[in-house]
């Protein structure tokens, strides 16, 4: 699935895509997206981030205690430039 289309879902359908098809559990997926809405300011900002941190953990082999690191330190708040930083993927938007 393409990163736009799972932008144009819906939370709860990109929530359920993710648990079936991410390296990442149902409790984390209901932990990271409220802290992302904090982060983002938004609920569309927040999908994006979500949508762009599962590309990074899919395509690069980030771990999932990586990403978690970074969001407890306050480290996603410039999503694409940090992961950016970590990994060389540069997020198109």
């Amino acid at each position: 699935m393409s990163r736009k289309e799972l932008i144009n879902m819906r939370k709860e359908e990109l929530m359920k895509w993710l648990i079936i098809n991410a390296p990442i559990t149902e409790r984390e997926v209901n932990t990271l997206f409220p802290a992302m809405e904090i982060y983002c300011e938004s609920h569309q900002m927040a999908l994006y981030c979500l949508v762009d941190i599962v590309y990074v953990i899919l395509l690069h082999g980030v771990s999932w205690v990586t990403i978690r690191r970074m969001i407890v330190k306050d480290c996603i708040t410039t999503n694409d430039f940090v992961l950016q930083q970590i990994t060389g993927y540069n997020a198109k938007r």
